[in-house]
């Protein structure tokens, strides 16, 4: 019934994407259209499978860039702990200095 159909599966618990994607024969050039006609219910099924894959490749992306700031967020809030190290060390050590003189 529903031959030639892209099969997608999202994964609900996980927020995670799973994509079983068949790959679909290449979209026509507009001008073999103009040569040879075309199968608009054929074209139709085709366009709608590339929308999906470019759909499930842009949630896909939007996870990776999700992740990337995660990690980053990480790496600031460490690289800040460090500077605050790093100043209070400098104060103790100009305290230092000061008192020593």
């Amino acid at each position: 019934m529903f031959t030639g159909l892209a099969f997608y599966c999202f994964g609900t618990a996980t927020a995670r994407v799973d994509i079983v994607v068949y790959s679909a024969e290449a979209i026509p050039k507009a001008s073999e259209i103009e040569e040879k006609g075309v199968n608009l219910g054929e074209l139709q099924m085709k366009l709608l499978e590339k929308i999906e894959e470019l759909t499930l490749y842009t949630v896909q992306q939007k996870q990776e860039i999700d992740r990337q700031k995660e990690e980053a967020a990480a790496e600031v809030t460490v690289l800040k702990e460090r500077i605050n190290a790093l100043e209070e060390l400098a104060k103790r050590l100009l305290q230092t200095d000061k008192a020593g003189q």
